[in-house]
């Protein structure tokens, strides 16, 4: 049986216990069914702020006459900024994993400090 000095269940807002774990050089085991990063990284947060940001850039352009610049808007390209906003998370989801044991399985409390992990 493999013993872990930390585990930690769900990799969003979890992830930072894991840093400050290996940080102090501890053996931690990361509990997450996936998709790594959390609903924030996935699809909450960082990709509606990607969406945002392009939507924003749109109105400064349009806004631009205000400030005496003439900008003609020839184009939007929306699957792109649909690629870019879809690749983000894969950045970060592939530097969650390193120094980390991965368990892809939900964990199940047993009494006390005695924690097993059942796989789905």
């Amino acid at each position: 049986m493999k013993t872990y000095d930390v585990i930690v269940v769900g990799s969003g807002c979890g992830m930072i216990v894991v840093d400050e774990a290996l940080g102090h050089r501890l053996k931690v085991a990361l509990v997450d069914k996936g998709p790594l990063g959390g609903t924030c990284l996935n699809v909450g947060c960082i990709p509606s702020r990607m969406l945002i940001y392009a939507a924003d850039r749109v109105v400064d352009v349009q806004e631009a006459r205000k400030f005496g610049i003439k900008v003609k808007n020839e184009d939007i390209d929306f699957s792109c900024v649909m690629e870019r906003m879809r690749r983000a998370p894969w950045k970060s989801q592939n530097e969650i994993g390193k120094g980390i044991h991965i368990h892809p399985a939900l964990p199940e409390l047993i009494p006390a400090t005695l924690h097993r992990l059942k796989e789905v």
